[in-house]
């Protein structure tokens, strides 16, 4: 885990609360409209500190409503780092919730999720 919800849980719970089909897979596509990085420092993230890292919220403006996460940057500085790029870059918007465990899990960044295909330019950034 590399971050945590600052803002935003109700959305979280209207998404966890969705109807899913017998493989978890929610019957009505709900999908991240953009996700943007507060604060957001040049890129690459690669000269701030985990501290400073820790100062950056990301917002995920969802259908269901706009999440902030908050990150784990002293546990996971170099995910927080690539989930800042990736975000940067564009590469989750567009993209659905994939999967859904009522009232435990919901999950995203599914690249075969996305609506529109990775530019050249995003699809450098994924490993």
């Amino acid at each position: 885990m590399f971050g945590h919800v600052a803002d935003g849980i109700e959305v979280l719970q209207k998404i966890s609360e969705a109807p899913v089909d017998e493989k978890g897979v929610a019957t009505e596509r709900i999908d991240i409209r953009r996700v943007t990085i507060r604060d957001t420092p040049a890129e690459p993230f690669v000269t701030e500190t985990p501290p400073e890292l820790a100062t950056y919220r990301a917002v995920l403006s969802t259908s269901a409503g706009p999440i902030t996460i908050e990150f784990f940057t002293e546990k996971a500085p170099n995910t927080v780092r690539q989930f800042m790029r990736l975000a940067a870059s564009g590469v989750y918007n567009g993209m659905a919730f994939h999967r859904v465990a009522p009232g435990f899990v919901i999950q995203t960044g599914a690249l075969a999720s996305r609506g529109a295909p990775l530019t050249a330019k995003q699809q450098a950034l994924v490993h």
